[in-house]
């Protein structure tokens, strides 16, 4: 079974198509990077494979799974390195955290965590 597969991805910004019904698979364990010229759509389909945007058209699986079910997970069985942080810098450290974490955490379970980190 892929480790990823994404089929027939669509993302749309406007009028301008990034990804008109991109396919890829990833096997477990297997190095993956993207090559191309400006604009054709690396930055999208890696933002989506992150789940930080969800594709207009199309499907992708974790081991069989839509990405949606196991984002917590999935999200702690891949690495990506890009050239930013994934922290947003318009949100506070606690929205940051919720942000990322599994499911719902408590206001006082975020400060906690926050704190015990010196943040």
């Amino acid at each position: 079974m892929d480790a990823i597969r994404a089929d027939s991805i669509v993302k749309e910004y406007g009028d301008v198509k990034a990804l008109d019904h991109a396919s890829i698979t990833i096997e477990k364990g297997e190095l993956f990077f993207l090559l191309g010229s400006s604009g054709c759509g690396k930055t999208t389909l890696l933002r989506l494979l992150t789940t930080a945007l969800q594709p207009q058209e199309g499907t992708i699986l974790y081991c069989g799974r839509d990405i949606a079910e196991c984002r917590f997970e999935y999200l702690s069985d891949i690495l990506f390195i890009g050239h930013q942080s994934a922290v947003k810098l318009t949100l506070t450290a606690e929205e940051n955290l919720a942000w990322m974490a599994e499911s719902e955490v408590s206001s006082a379970a975020s400060l906690r965590a926050l704190e015990s980190l010196g943040l």
